[in-house]
């Protein structure tokens, strides 16, 4: 039989561990800039993979160690002109932030994470995740 002695001990060293536990969980959930936080990007046809490269790679940034590292242009849309006119000049733009540009979804998929698609061209949406 415990004692009330021992029953407060032991709760109180239950929730201390608790309380630890959780706190070095939380530590390296968004400490971690490595595994986990590796984001690719589908799609280089539109200016918001340069904005949200920007934001996620900023030093300083408040997206915990979230990092685009690596993307695929795709080929954009042919019956959009803006699509495949911005390609090559976003593409670049990616390039001089530190990303990695690959040849294929695959590669991508290998190299990351979390993919953002960011295609302009919405019906292209599903042709690009399979």
């Amino acid at each position: 039989m415990i004692n009330r002695r021992k029953f407060i001990e032991a709760g109180v060293f239950t929730g201390l561990g608790i309380v630890l536990s959780k706190s070095v969980v939380a530590q390296n959930i968004f400490t971690d800039t490595q595994k986990g936080r590796r984001v690719g990007i589908i799609g280089l046809d539109t200016s918001h993979c340069i904005a949200f490269t920007k934001a996620l790679n900023s030093p300083g940034s408040d997206f915990r160690g979230f990092k685009v590292v690596a993307a695929f242009p795709t080929s954009g849309s042919s019956d959009i002109p803006s699509s495949i006119d911005r390609i090559s000049g976003f593409t670049e733009q990616i390039k001089e932030q530190g990303v990695e540009i690959v040849n294929s979804i695959e590669q991508l998929l290998k190299k990351t994470d979390v993919i953002l698609l960011e295609t302009v061209d919405g019906r292209k949406h599903l042709e690009d995740v399979y």
